[in-house]
């Protein structure tokens, strides 16, 4: 995956809530470890771009899971799937508080 740069933060663009959230989330662990706070920002931009497409929680942790497996290198099913879906539905409500929603 390309680490495309997001952006500026905006309200139909929460991209530091985001990266916020995906931090929290720290699917491989190094974050919480001392790890770079930008592991996962080339997740930020596809989100918000699925996002602005439509995509709802579902299609989010479809892609999610996708990225874990070929970009972060964990193996299929590992990893909890609650938390995908949690991280998915959070960004989903970060993008619908943005617009009013």
């Amino acid at each position: 995956m390309t680490h495309l740069d997001p952006g500026p933060d905006t309200p139909d663009r929460p991209v530091a809530a985001l990266g916020e959230l995906l931090n929290a989330w720290d699917p491989i662990g190094v974050v919480g470890g001392g790890g770079p706070q930008d592991e996962y920002d080339c997740l930020i931009s596809p989100i918000l771009d699925r996002l602005e497409g439509g995509a709802d929680a579902a299609e989010l942790a479809v892609f999610l899971r996708s990225e874990l497996e070929s970009h972060f290198g964990l193996s299929a099913g590992s990893g909890d799937t609650t938390a995908i879906e949690v991280v998915a539905q959070g960004a989903v409500t970060l993008r619908a508080r943005g617009e009013g929603g």
